[in-house]
């Protein structure tokens, strides 16, 4: 119980939702939705799994060596995706 107060007030205590970016509640909509869009995105799951599937086998994690799979198998899919997306 003592853990779900103290995280409770920490979520209190940073504010209300995109208050440190400035952003709007209409950007901070847009932006969760286009989020909620990706997520369930048959394509960006299928392009994780494959990414997670790579890591394993190369069994290598470094910051570096992610970041570099990540652009290679998710940034074109999620440019398109958000263009998909955008245009609905």
């Amino acid at each position: 119980m003592e853990l779900i107060t103290e995280f409770t007030q920490k979520i209190k205590e940073m504010g209300p939702l995109g208050t440190d970016e400035g952003s709007s509640l209409e950007d901070l909509k847009v932006k969760l939705e286009a989020g909620k869009g990706l997520a369930m995105s048959k394509k960006i799951r299928t392009r994780f799994a494959m990414l997670t599937k790579d890591l394993r086998e190369v069994n290598d994690y470094s910051a570096e060596f992610v970041e570099e799979k990540i652009t290679e198998k998710l940034d074109k899919a999620i440019v398109s995706e958000m263009e998909k997306l955008l245009q609905t």
